[in-house]
C-alpha cells in the first residue's frame, strides 16, 4: 500500500489528523465501513476577519479506493470532500489588541465560544422543524482549554447564483418552526453556553459603548468618504436617537418571551440544498450554531435580512418579501403558543419584526 499524496494538510496545525484518522473521516463521509486513502489537499475558506471565535476554516477533498455495497462490492476510486472548522477562546483572536485589556476577562467570560460543538453534539439535529437540517458531523476533538476543531459535511449550496424572495420567506418560516420547536428547547439542557438574551446587554455595554454609539453620535463617521453621499440629515437624527435609545430597547427585549433562536441567521450560514419550486418550499442545512440560544421572537430575522449587506453584498428585492418574511415568522410563532384572541395574534403578525411593537402586541395574551 502506497501512502496518500497529501497537499497542504500541515495547514491545519495540530487539527490536522493522521493519514488513518483522515482515511475513517473520509469513510464516514462516503458512508463507507472503510477506505483506503489515496490523496487530500486542504484548502483555506475565508472568514470575516472580525468573527472572533473562529481560528480556521478548511474544505479538505481528496480521493479513496473503496469497497462499497450498495454498488455490488466493487472495488473504485471515489471522491470526498468536508470542512473543518477550528473554533477559539476569543482571547485567541488575532485582533485582540483591539479589546482594551481591561475588558478581555470580561470578553472571555461572557462570550461563550465553545456553544458550536456543544450543539453538534446535543440531540438539536434530531429534533430540527421541517425545512432545516444540521451537517453530518464526523468527529468533535478539543484540541486544548481554547480551541477545538469540528469535522464535518461539505454541502452543496443550490443558491450560489443569490436567493429569491421566495427562499427568503421559506427561511423565515423554517427559524418560525425553530423557534417554536418544543425540541429545540429541551436540547438547550445539553448546551450549557448556550446563548441568553443577558448577552445583548453585554454587548451594548461593551463594544456598543465603546466603539459603535460613539461614532453614531459622532461627526468624523458621517464624513467617510463611504458614507457621506447616502447619509442625509434624516438617516443621521434617525441613527441617533435609536443609539439614544439602545440600552433601553436592549432592557425590553430582554423582558420579552424568550425562545429558541439560531442566534446568526444570515443567508451565508443557511445553505440551500432544495429550491423552492411550486409548492413545495426550500429546504435548508444550517450551519453555523455558535449563538444559539434563547432570544426574543422574531430576533433572528435580523440577520436574515441584513446578513449580506455585512458583507458589503446587497442584492435587488421587490419589497414585497420584507413583510411576507416577517409575517411568516410570527404566524409560525403564534401557531406555537396561540393568542387568547384573534385580535391579539393579528397584532403579533403585523408588528412582529419591531421591538417596540411586540411588547404593546404580546402585553395583550
Amino acid at each position: 500500500m502506497n501512502a496518500p499524496l497529501l497537499e497542504n494538510m500541515d495547514a491545519l496545525g495540530d487539527a490536522g489528523p493522521e493519514p488513518h484518522e483522515l482515511a475513517a473521516l473520509a469513510a464516514s463521509a462516503l458512508g463507507e465501513a472503510a477506505v483506503e486513502l489515496l490523496t487530500a489537499r486542504a484548502e483555506a475558506i475565508d472568514f470575516p476577519m472580525l468573527n472572533m471565535t473562529t481560528a480556521g476554516l478548511w474544505r479538505i477533498d481528496g480521493t479513496v479506493r473503496a469497497s462499497s455495497s450498495r454498488a455490488g462490492n466493487t472495488v473504485g476510486v471515489a471522491r470526498f470532500s468536508m470542512v473543518v472548522k477550528v473554533i477559539q477562546s476569543p482571547l485567541l483572536w488575532q485582533g485582540i489588541e483591539q479589546v482594551p485589556e481591561a475588558f478581555r476577562a470580561a470578553l472571555a467570560a461572557r462570550y461563550p465560544w465553545r456553544t458550536e460543538a456543544q450543539v453538534y453534539a446535543s440531540g438539536l439535529g434530531d429534533v430540527m422543524p421541517q425545512g432545516g437540517r444540521l451537517p453530518a458531523v464526523f468527529k468533535i476533538a478539543e484540541l486544548d482549554s481554547q480551541r477545538t476543531a469540528i469535522w464535518m459535511e461539505d454541502v452543496a449550496d443550490a443558491a450560489m447564483a443569490g436567493w429569491t424572495d421566495r427562499c427568503f420567506a421559506d427561511a423565515a418560516r423554517f427559524l418560525g418552526r425553530l423557534s417554536g420547536c418544543a425540541g429545540a428547547r429541551e436540547c438547550l439542557a445539553a448546551i450549557p453556553d448556550a446563548s441568553t438574551p443577558e448577552g445583548l446587554r453585554f454587548f451594548v455595554e461593551g463594544v456598543g459603548a465603546n466603539v459603535f454609539i460613539p461614532a453614531i453620535q459622532g461627526e468624523s463617521l458621517w464624513r467617510h468618504p463611504v458614507v457621506a453621499d447616502a447619509a442625509d440629515a434624516d438617516l443621521i437624527a434617525g441613527l441617533r436617537g435609536l443609539a439614544d435609545r439602545a440600552y433601553a430597547l436592549v432592557e425590553e427585549i430582554i423582558a420579552l418571551p424568550q425562545l429558541p433562536a439560531h442566534g446568526d441567521a444570515s443567508p451565508q450560514n443557511l445553505l440551500v440544498e432544495v429550491l423552492p419550486d411550486g409548492p413545495a418550499p426550500a429546504s435548508f442545512a444550517v450551519i453555523d450554531w455558535g449563538r444559539y440560544g434563547l432570544a426574543c421572537s422574531g430576533f433572528d430575522l435580523g440577520q436574515l435580512l441584513s446578513g449580506w449587506v455585512n458583507q458589503s453584498t446587497t442584492q435587488p428585492r421587490s419589497g414585497a418579501w420584507w413583510l411576507h418574511v416577517r409575517t411568516w415568522h410570527a404566524l409560525s410563532w403564534t401557531s406555537w403558543q396561540p393568542p387568547t384572541d384573534g385580535e391579539a395574534g393579528t397584532l403579533f403578525a403585523e408588528n412582529s419584526f419591531v421591538p417596540e411593537r411586540v411588547s404593546t402586541a404580546t402585553s395583550r395574551y
